[in-house]
């Protein structure tokens, strides 16, 4: 069964009309800001993880193609060079400096300085760790002066709704038949795999279905809230050289109740060990 295409219902930002949306400023690297043609040099701010990324393993998959990763080519095929140092290159460099033409290249490794929380390095090797995405392609029309892009935000995609329905029924509710054909996890899983061109899963189950959710929804908000529903949000992923130990008390899976919401409704009630 094929997938329908269905337009999803989002929130369409605007440049200027609806601001808000930053995805370009803070998820992508500066060094490719000409190739993509943007107005202002972005923060390099985010990245994903390795662990993420690694999910991404499905063959014909055209959902990897989001990702920016490995030595970056132009669109008509040169190198991304950076004129830089040896020394700026590279912290660590104990020859001779001197000036070059680098390629940019963008590793999935997040190894950290020792010692240091969450650093990886004020160097450019430092600030091409961690893979960037293009899910919400870099929009050459984000003003200079506010950095907001105008790419719509999906809310609700019928790919998610049929996400949930394949787990509904992994964890028990009743199978379905749509249009006389029965309705499986499998199947269902399939179609967006097929929608994408990725290789059909032989068979489904509650983990993989949620690295299937991984792949389809990656960057659009619903990762926290899938780690607490499978109970894996207490799991760590230890970057290299990391100080910090995950605080893997259940109650962080519940935010603290903003302030401001307190004063405005004194009825509120502070959650439990805030």
């Amino acid at each position: 069964m094929d997938l329908p295409i269905k337009k999803p219902f989002a929130v369409p930002y605007d440049a200027l009309l609806i601001p808000g949306n930053q995805f370009t400023r803070f998820g992508f690297t500066p060094f490719l800001y000409l190739k993509y043609e943007l107005q202002f040099r972005p923060s390099i701010a985010m990245s994903t993880t390795p662990e993420y990324y690694k999910l991404f393993n499905l063959k014909g998959d055209k959902r990897t193609d989001n990702w920016v990763v490995g030595k970056q080519y132009n669109f008509d095929g040169s190198p991304v060079l950076y004129a830089t140092t040896a020394k700026a290159l590279d912290n660590n460099y104990t020859g001779t400096d001197k000036a070059i033409n680098w390629q940019v290249e963008i590793t999935p490794d997040l190894t950290l300085v020792p010692g240091k929380p969450m650093d990886v390095g004020n160097d450019i090797l430092g600030q091409c760790k961690g893979i960037r995405s293009i899910k919400f392609y870099p929009d050459k029309n984000t003003l200079a002066t506010t950095r907001m892009n105008g790419n719509d935000f999906p809310a609700f995609r019928l790919s998610d709704i049929i996400l949930m329905k394949a787990e509904a029924i992994l964890r028990g509710a009743s199978q379905t038949t749509v249009a006389g054909v029965p309705s499986t996890p499998l199947d269902m899983v399939n179609m967006i795999r097929a929608r994408v061109g990725a290789e059909a899963a032989s068979k489904i189950d509650l983990d993989e279905l949620l690295n299937e959710r991984a792949r389809e929804l990656a960057w659009e908000g619903w990762r926290r809230n899938d780690l607490i529903r499978f109970n894996k949000y207490e799991v760590e992923y230890p970057l290299a050289n990391d100080i910090f130990k995950m605080d893997k008390n259940p109650q962080r899976r519940i935010y603290p109740i903003p302030t401001t919401e307190m004063k405005l409704n004194p009825n509120l009630v502070q959650n439990p060990g805030y």
